[in-house]
């Protein structure tokens, strides 16, 4: 329901965007979204302030208030150590393995079922073709959800099995296997 307008994708901006209209059920990713991710992104000199950034899906509002935020991914750089189930997984030996994490992801509760999370994994994943050096993208499921990690594992991402103290790897997908891991989505961003 965009009821007109024109989705957009776009930085976050702590400016313009309502980042206190969000509402997600799950209070993590809520809080994330509406009280760090702005700490985050660009300064004054457009300089990026900290490692993490975050993409909205927002629409203007009618009344010309702050833009509405449908939806949001934060991503960040991330090294797994030579050796560990991640590096292993990516096929890198000898040194650290490099990757973008997709740290944080949500949808608006009124816009679930849109296809709007596709949209933003598409878009994280196609993000990720840009940055050079990276191995891969990973994945840490909150909680270690089963649901989580399944949804990932539908994109492409490896999802391994827990090891023998019960950790769960991340789940990860190699640089050359990314292209195929973008979903197919009818793009609400046209």
């Amino acid at each position: 329901p965009t009821s007109g307008v024109t989705p957009v994708l776009e930085d976050l901006n702590t400016k313009v965007h309502d980042r206190e209209g969000f509402t997600l059920a799950n209070e993590d990713i809520d809080r994330f979204l509406k009280k760090v991710a702005g700490q985050h992104m660009k300064n004054k000199g457009g300089k990026p302030r900290g490692p993490t950034w975050t993409m909205v899906i927002s629409k203007d509002n009618p009344d010309g208030g702050p833009k509405e935020i449908m939806g949001f991914y934060s991503v960040m750089k991330k090294s797994y150590p030579a050796g560990s189930a991640e590096a292993k997984q990516l096929g890198v030996e000898g040194r650290d393995a490099q990757t973008l994490l997709i740290a944080q992801m949500g949808v608006d509760e009124k816009y679930k079922g849109t296809g709007l999370s596709k949209a933003l994994m598409a878009s994280a994943l196609e993000g990720a073709q840009d940055v050079p050096g990276l191995d891969g993208v990973s994945v840490d499921p909150l909680h270690n959800d089963q649901k989580l990690r399944d949804y990932y594992a539908r994109a492409g991402f490896d999802n391994p099995q827990p090891t023998a103290d019960n950790e769960a790897p991340s789940l990860v997908i190699p640089a050359d296997q990314i292209q195929a891991g973008i979903p197919q989505v009818a793009c609400l961003l046209t």
